[in-house]
């Protein structure tokens, strides 16, 4: 029972949060919070006469370089990384990955910061990594889960509330079929906004969801959600909810609150489909009356 109820924790879904602004967010503080640690603390033992250097330099050096090695290792993972899979397990295991980057690199730099001839070893390559995953891994345990549980609580009730708030923005009136163009002319198609439902974008290609006789059909065209947004933006109640999602509002029959922002099912028993933490407020507003 117990291994059942963690895997779940596990699985359950989390916001990937290392791009642009959010990312220097995350790194700066860690930083800095890395060399109060080290500096006020002195969580491990270094023989004195083997620095080259005053030890608060040594704490700064070892800061900016652990520091560095997450910003790189964060960055470098972000361009593949699915946003809709990723979940609790991932956060760790990324933010494990990156306290191991760290360690090497403060193995690294050793001959920098130490006048030993055995900086190049086996033994301080152990020692650096095993001393940044002491310093790193609860810290990382107890800061997922909490955060968490706050995204969490905090999304749900915002979801429950704009349900009853009155919600959903209503029925769609007929529009006229929408001529769309893709990449690639042949593949160029009529739109049935009536009926749409979702996209869903998959590199250069986008996977439509339509309604039709109470069924979710599915379609791939050759297109990037950032084109097919372009040209139905004058359509009403349709949104960019998530950087790879652009829905129908006017199909949504129920929002629910998860870690990563809102989840969104449809007619036609499509979705669910993601609304990014920043794209809620835009949300909000065109579901309101």
């Amino acid at each position: 029972m117990f291994m059942q109820g963690l895997i779940a924790f596990f699985g359950q879904s989390y916001p990937f949060s290392y791009r642009g602004r959010s990312l220097v967010i995350f790194v700066l503080p860690l930083t800095l919070l890395t060399f109060i640690f080290l500096y006020l603390f002195e969580p491990f033992n270094v023989y004195v006469p083997e620095q080259r250097m005053a030890f608060v330099w040594i704490c700064l050096i070892q800061s900016l370089a652990a520091g560095l090695a997450f910003f790189v290792t964060l960055r470098l993972v972000a361009s593949w990384v699915n946003d809709r899979g990723w979940t609790i397990l991932k956060e760790m295991l990324l933010l494990t990955l990156a306290l191991f980057m760290a360690g090497l690199v403060l193995f690294l730099i050793r001959d920098f910061l130490y006048d030993n001839p055995y900086n190049w070893s086996w033994k301080y390559l152990y020692e650096e990594v095993r001393n940044t995953f002491l310093v790193g891994v609860l810290l990382i345990a107890t800061g997922v889960s909490l955060n968490f549980s706050r995204l969490l609580r905090h999304h749900k009730a915002s979801a429950k509330a704009l349900q009853l708030a009155g919600g959903m923005a209503g029925k769609q009136d007929p529009i006229q079929p929408l001529y769309i163009k893709t990449l690639l002319k042949g593949d160029h198609f009529w739109l049935d906004p009536s009926g749409f439902l979702f996209a869903r974008s998959d590199g250069n290609y986008l996977e439509i969801f339509s309604e039709k006789d109470g069924q979710a059909i599915r379609s791939i065209k050759r297109v990037t959600i950032k084109e097919f947004e372009k040209q139905v933006a004058h359509l009403p109640g349709f949104l960019r909810t998530h950087r790879c999602c652009l829905v129908n509002l006017n199909k949504v029959t129920a929002v629910r609150g998860n870690a990563q922002g809102y989840l969104l099912s449809l007619e036609a028993e499509a979705g669910p489909v993601p609304v990014a933490r920043n794209m809620i407020p835009a949300f909000k507003a065109m579901i309101r009356p």
